[in-house]
C-alpha cells in the first residue's frame, strides 16, 4: 500500500459517514474514467490531496475539470495521513469542510 492509498484508508476508517474517498494515486494523477465520471455528479469535491509542491501543481488541473472542487488542505501537516498522526480529527475536519461549502453551488 502506497501514502496516498494510507491516506484514503485512514479516511474511509475516520470519515466515511461524512463523505466518500477516491484514491488515486497522488496529485500528479488523473482519476481513471469511472471516478471521473463519479466525481462530475458530486455536488462538492473537497480537494485534500498532499498540499506538497505535486499538490500545488496538479491543483489547476483539478479545478479546470470540476467546477464543483474546492481546496480543503489539512491544517497541520501536508497530508490527511500526518493531520491524523499528530492525533486530530479527520471527521471533524471533513465535517468543517462540508459545512463551510454547504450552500456552495458549482457553475456547469
Amino acid at each position: 500500500m502506497n501514502l496516498f492509498e494510507f491516506d484514503a484508508v485512514l479516511m474511509i476508517q475516520e470519515a466515511s459517514r461524512s463523505c466518500c474517498v477516491v484514491a488515486i494515486g497522488g496529485a500528479g494523477k488523473k482519476p481513471n474514467r469511472l471516478d471521473h465520471e463519479c466525481l462530475l455528479q458530486k455536488k462538492l469535491i473537497l480537494f485534500a490531496l498532499d498540499f506538497d509542491e505535486m499538490g500545488k501543481q496538479k491543483y489547476s488541473y483539478w479545478r479546470r475539470t470540476y467546477s464543483n472542487l474546492r481546496p480543503w488542505p489539512v491544517p497541520e501537516g501536508k497530508s490527511p495521513g500526518d493531520y491524523f498522526v499528530a492525533g486530530s480529527d479527520l471527521n471533524g475536519w471533513i465535517q468543517a469542510g462540508i459545512e463551510k461549502y454547504k450552500h456552495y453551488k458549482p457553475n456547469r
